[in-house]
C-alpha cells in the first residue's frame, strides 16, 4: 500500500511542482506569459490540494492506530475540502480571469507526477514481506 502513505503523496507534490515549473517555462517560451502564469497557479493549487490530502491521510492513519476513526467525520471533512477546491477554481477562472487552459494544464501536472513517483518509489522490505504473508494467508 505504498500509494496511501503520506510520504508517497509528498513525493508526488514535489514532482508535480517540478513538472509545473518546466511546463510554465515551456509555455512562457512558446505561448505567452499569461498562460505560463496560469500554469503556475494551477500547479500551486494542485500541490496545496495534494498536501491537504496527504495531511488527511496521515491524520486518518493516526486516528486508526488509536482506534478512533470515524468515516462520517472524514467524509464530511474531505467533502468540504472538495467544495472549497471547486470554489477556488471557479473564483480563479471567473473573477481573477486566470487562463483556463493554462490552469488545467498546470493543475494536471500531478498525473504524470504520480507515474514519476511510482517509478522512483521502492517499497520497504517489511511491506513486501507483509504483502507476501497476506497473499499466503488468503
Amino acid at each position: 500500500m505504498v500509494m496511501l502513505q503520506p510520504d508517497f503523496v509528498y513525493g508526488v507534490v514535489r514532482r508535480s511542482l517540478v513538472l509545473g515549473a518546466l511546463a510554465a517555462l515551456v509555455m512562457l517560451l512558446t505561448v505567452s506569459a499569461q498562460v505560463a502564469g496560469a500554469v503556475v497557479i494551477g500547479t500551486l493549487v494542485s500541490a496545496i490540494n495534494l498536501r491537504v490530502v496527504a495531511l488527511s491521510i496521515h491524520k486518518m492513519f493516526d486516528a486508526g492506530r488509536d482506534g478512533g476513526t470515524s468515516p462520517v467525520g472524514w467524509t464530511i471533512l474531505l467533502t468540504l475540502k472538495m467544495l472549497l477546491l471547486i470554489g477556488v477554481v471557479w473564483y480563479l477562472i471567473t473573477a481573477v480571469e486566470v487562463d483556463a487552459v493554462g490552469f488545467v494544464f498546470g493543475f494536471s501536472t500531478f498525473l504524470p507526477a504520480i507515474g514519476w513517483q511510482l517509478l522512483v518509489t521502492k517499497p520497504d522490505e517489511s511491506e513486501a514481506e507483509e504483502d507476501s504473508e497476506d497473499a499466503r494467508t488468503q
